[in-house]
């Protein structure tokens, strides 16, 4: 496996800051315009705005460019992050930290239709898709109902998912 490339800290048009990975993707689109897919942002800002406070997951959460943000803008919210590649969900930690998000729970795991561990294979981190995988290291899957039944106070107001 490679070594995961130094980190840039960049500022995105909200104030929101992300520790991003040089050569990436999500890393150059945020360099290029001040942001990541803010269509869908907006979008979920719209539906977010009509929605009795509760819980939001965000699976698949990469390094926080959808949660972290909407978190801050609608502080009434919990949100759930879910992000099982390991090196990820140590960026997606260091993003939530920097940002002080308080109402973000992540979780080193993966949402499936069955909870096992199993194999998942990286691809390299100068692929340009740092996210990008197939099934190397050992991840743990959890099925949604039960992450739900064991969260029992909160439920899932809208899941966005890759």
């Amino acid at each position: 496996m490679s070594k995961i490339p130094e980190l840039s800290l960049h500022t995105v048009f909200n104030g929101t800051k992300f520790f991003l990975i040089p050569g990436d993707a999500i890393t150059e689109h945020i360099k290029k315009y001040g942001h990541f897919e803010l269509h869908l942002q907006e979008l979920t800002e719209r539906i977010l705005l009509k929605s009795k406070p509760g819980l939001i997951l965000d699976i698949g959460a990469n390094i926080g460019t959808y949660s972290i943000p909407l978190a801050k803008k609608f502080p009434d919210f919990f949100f759930c992050a879910f992000e099982p590649i390991s090196f990820i969900y140590d960026i997606l930690d260091k993003n939530t930290k920097i940002n002080k998000s308080s109402n973000i729970k992540i979780m080193n795991l993966a949402l499936s239709n069955q909870s096992k561990l199993e194999l998942i294979y990286r691809l390299p981190h100068t692929c340009g898709n740092v996210g990008g995988n197939s099934l190397d290291e050992n991840i743990a899957k959890m099925r949604l109902n039960e992450y739900v039944k064991h969260n029992p106070k909160l439920e899932p107001e809208l899941i966005e998912s890759k």
